[in-house]
């Protein structure tokens, strides 16, 4: 394929998905509110849901095993910021990619018998965790203020960081969407692979606390460069690891390019594998 060509599928996608966006938030929307239709407590799940977690591994790690985190001058800043900076980024991560695996089989209905694109419905399942990690945001962003971490500085480099992750993982998303279909055994590769780099990324747990012959491979956890920055700028206030998160983004568009070319190479074939 030449570079035109795919310069000229990339474009064609980007069109798609602009074309697809309003519907995308439709579809978005219904979803979120099926899933808590017969809930007592509704939408309010997606607040309860991380500071459950966070609660969780603050009993285990914070009070039960002592790990905390150190700011400038070893200034202690705690467990709690630190860790639920890391855990919104796998959050994210754990909810969209293995979403994207069955997405087309999931919605096969809208895939085999209805004029919606299968841009709008993957785009669709993207915005349903962007909304996740939107709350999720906003609730690291409370906590950091009534901690007193949070800075102008900061907060604009957490948002960075956060549209990075976004970024990194509708790439992921897109390429596992369009081969979901065609390997029955991804979803579960892709479950143990997600726990392994929930463990293997410094989320529950300080950087400097891994050995430092291990620190480097940590940060080929694609995971890390997220993690970190967005530590660093919401509870440190700090652009200390930009230029890993550079290279992290750069490796997103790249994958992007790659997932819309599978996507559109794909497209004809899922109606009939689904």
């Amino acid at each position: 394929m030449t570079e035109a060509a795919s310069e000229g599928r990339t474009v064609s996608f980007l069109r798609a998905l602009g074309q697809a966006a309003p519907l995308a938030h439709v579809l978005a929307v219904r979803e979120l509110r099926q899933r808590y239709a017969r809930s007592y407590l509704g939408a309010f799940w997606m607040v309860a849901t991380p500071v459950l977690m966070l609660l969780l591994y603050w009993m285990v790690f914070g009070q039960g095993f002592g790990v905390s985190w150190t700011g400038p001058a070893e200034r202690p800043v705690g467990y709690v910021a630190p860790f639920f900076a890391g855990l919104i980024v796998y959050l994210l991560a754990a909810d969209v990619i293995p979403s994207s695996l069955n997405l087309f089989i999931a919605q096969r209905t809208l895939v085999q018998r209805s004029a919606i694109s299968l841009e709008a419905i993957w785009l669709s399942n993207l915005l349903r965790a962007a909304y996740y990690f939107g709350v999720s945001f906003a609730l690291l962003t409370v906590i950091c203020l009534a901690l007193g971490f949070a800075r102008p500085y900061g907060l604009l480099l957490g948002v960075v960081a956060g549209l990075g992750a976004l970024w990194f993982a509708a790439a992921v998303s897109l390429i596992l969407a369009s081969i979901g279909p065609f390997f029955g055994d991804a979803a579960n590769i892709v479950q143990i692979l997600l726990r392994a780099l929930f463990y293997a990324a410094p989320i529950a747990y300080p950087l400097t606390l891994a050995p430092e012959i291990v620190r480097p491979f940590l940060w080929l956890n694609p995971l890390t460069p997220f993690v970190v920055a967005m530590r660093e700028a919401m509870v440190f206030n700090s652009g200390a690891h930009l230029p890993e998160l550079g290279i992290a983004v750069a490796c997103a568009a790249v994958l992007s390019g790659m997932g819309a070319w599978l996507l559109r190479a794909a497209a004809r074939a899922i109606p009939d594998v689904v």
